[in-house]
This record gives C-alpha cells, sequence and structure tokens, in this order.
C-alpha cells in the first residue's frame, strides 16, 4: 500500500504477501498505523510474480482531530467478536445488523490499547452485515464480511 500528502508522491507504507493463484475470494488488509494529519491519499500496488504491476485508483482519507470514523480490524471478522478502532467518537453506541434490517444484540468492552471488542448474544452465520457507530448527528456504516 502506497500513501501520500498530495497526490504526486507516494511512499509504500506496508505490504501483504499474496496468497497464491485460487478461484476463491481472497481479502487482504494493512492498516496504516501513523497517518498524515490532515488528508491521506491511498492506492495500492498489485505486483506480479512476472515483475509487472497495476497501481489502483487513489482514494482518500481525513485525519483530524474531530472527523468521526472508525477501523474495523480484521475484516473478515475472525472468530465470533468484532474490534474496532474508534476516531473522534467517544461513547459513540455500537449496532450489527443483517443485511435485511435486523438487529443483532450486541456487548461492548473496551481495551487497553483504545479499541472496542463487540460481541453478539449470539454466534454470526457465514454472510455480510452491517455495523453502524453512532453518536449526535454521526452515522457511520462498515460492511462486516463473516467467512
Amino acid at each position: 500500500m502506497q500513501r501520500s500528502a498530495d497526490l504526486n508522491e507516494f511512499q509504500t507504507i506496508g505490504s501483504v504477501s499474496a496468497k497464491g493463484t485460487t478461484n476463491n475470494r481472497q481479502y487482504y488488509g494493512l492498516l496504516d498505523t501513523a497517518p498524515l494529519v490532515g488528508t491521506n491519499y491511498y492506492r495500492l500496488r498489485q505486483v506480479d510474480l512476472d515483475g509487472a504491476s497495476v497501481l489502483s485508483k487513489p482514494i482518500s482519507v481525513v485525519m483530524d482531530n474531530s472527523t468521526p470514523s472508525f477501523v474495523l480490524l480484521g475484516n473478515p471478522a475472525q472468530g465470533q467478536s468484532l474490534r474496532v478502532a474508534p476516531r473522534n467518537l467517544p461513547n459513540a453506541s455500537y449496532r450489527l445488523t443483517t443485511l435485511a434490517g435486523r438487529e443483532l444484540s450486541l456487548s461492548q468492552q473496551s481495551q487497553s490499547d483504545g479499541t472496542l471488542l463487540l460481541t453478539p448474544a449470539h454466534s454470526l452465520s457465514a454472510g455480510q452485515y452491517l455495523l453502524r457507530a453512532e453518536l449526535g448527528s454521526a452515522r457511520l456504516v462498515q460492511k462486516v464480511i463473516v467467512p
């Protein structure tokens, strides 16, 4: 993964090894542990075995001390708990729903590293869910995948 502050100069901030050739969908993830203050632009660089590379379209992420956001750590979800890294969301409420809109009960536990552990009351079946964070007028949603 590469990051830039101005869309001109990109620096590699991490890499993930390929899982090999397969017909099954593969999921990859990498967390920027030291984002820049302000707007960060990210792009992916995929390198094939022959050395050829392809760059993705850049996306932007704003990091400041007021914009609320959260990152789902580990998606697809590993196990039955969801780990969330909130930013500028003190005392937010979290809701997990099926894609059909059925709400699933969650317990919430703060961790020493500032993350939250969200545990559904019942085991999650394989599929897709929506995790919502709400605080005042801020409403954020991320898709959760359970393999």
